[in-house]
């Protein structure tokens, strides 16, 4: 963008200049294909960049010539443009400081503004655009989720970015105030929060430290509500589900699920089901989980069950041997 100044500064020509080859390179810069290459890059191509993409360094340099022809006059043409519009803009805060004037005084801002109407520099709003883009990875196209930008050389960094995308909802619901906190949980640890039906409206005392189960209690809750609402059974509610595993029903599979009742139901969309893996599968003769006390079934089934919604993969993750697992019904952990 070209600055809007009140002092005139060198400009661009140097650096038009040095792309038009007015400007040599130094001479110990390595010349492949046309080019002038640092030491450094030309290392950096050779050794790092190419091997093991199937591709010569002389075909990355060659490319790379091939490109910097063809952009080259655009780009010294943009710079042209910009040095023209920089000096009309000098000349304008000039005439103004001359005739006694202020080029930044607020009064000024009008005229400021339509003299760069005037030249170019800004442009009238036309109204909302429509623009499209080929050949962008579906996952940033098409996938409603967190985008981070960050550096490839720095792994920590990508893994994070990595990690944004896919993160525990246990975990949020625990440590957030989406679970509001009041004196419900008085002398239980941890942090407060209502359970749904609790008289408890007061405030939360300080937090006690350590793992709060009935905060446990309340996150479970909430996450059976949320299942009800972007995953509804055909019949049942989450919160009453004691056991889940895929079913063949003729070519394809679908998820079961067992309720409290002992009654077997279906996702009311089957085909928000899409995979699971580990040891999950419906109750055997001699463990009916109708009989099962109904706080802590003790079915020893362990793996995760795979849906989608709206483009977004769910995973649940069933183990009744973890400590969240043992006190959800369903031996969801997360």
């Amino acid at each position: 963008s070209t600055r809007h100044t009140s002092t005139s500064l060198p400009k661009h020509a140097e650096l038009a200049n040095e792309m038009a080859g007015f400007i040599a390179a130094p001479e110990w810069y390595a010349s492949v294909g046309g080019l002038k290459i640092h030491l450094a890059l030309l290392k950096v191509v050779e050794e790092t960049v190419c091997p093991g993409t199937g591709f010569s360094p002389s075909y990355f340099w060659a490319c790379l010539a091939r490109l910097t022809a063809e952009l080259r006059p655009e780009v010294e043409a943009c710079l042209a443009r910009r040095d023209e519009l920089q000096a009309k803009i000098d000349g304008f805060y000039e005439r103004c400081r001359s005739s006694g004037g202020d080029p930044v005084a607020p009064e000024m801002r009008q005229q400021c503004k339509a003299f760069l109407r005037e030249i170019g520099y800004l442009e009238e709003d036309r109204g909302p655009v429509s623009v499209a883009t080929q050949f962008v990875d579906v996952e940033i196209a098409s996938v409603p989720a967190p985008q981070l930008v960050v550096p490839s050389d720095n792994a920590r960094y990508v893994l994070n970015a990595v990690n944004a995308r896919w993160c525990s909802l246990f975990d949020a619901l625990y440590g957030f105030d989406v679970i509001p906190s009041t004196s419900v949980q008085l002398g239980a640890g941890g942090v407060g929060f209502v359970l749904q039906g609790s008289d408890a409206t007061g405030p939360a005392p300080p937090s006690t430290g350590g793992y709060n189960p009935l905060r446990g209690e309340a996150v479970i809750e909430f996450a059976n509500g949320l299942l009800d609402e972007i995953a509804p059974l055909a019949f049942g509610k989450w919160s009453q589900v004691t056991r889940l595993w895929p079913k063949f029903v003729g070519q394809r599979q679908q998820l079961e699920l067992q309720l409290q009742s002992g009654d077997t139901t279906s996702l009311r969309i089957p085909s928000l089901f899409v995979g699971s893996v580990g040891s999950l599968g419906p109750p055997n003769a001699t463990s009916s989980l109708a009989a099962a006390p109904a706080k802590l079934p003790a079915l020893p089934d362990t793996g995760r069950i795979f849906l989608k919604h709206n483009g977004l993969h769910m995973v649940l993750e069933i183990d009744r041997d973890d400590p969240i697992g043992r006190a959800a019904l369903s031996g969801i952990k997360d």
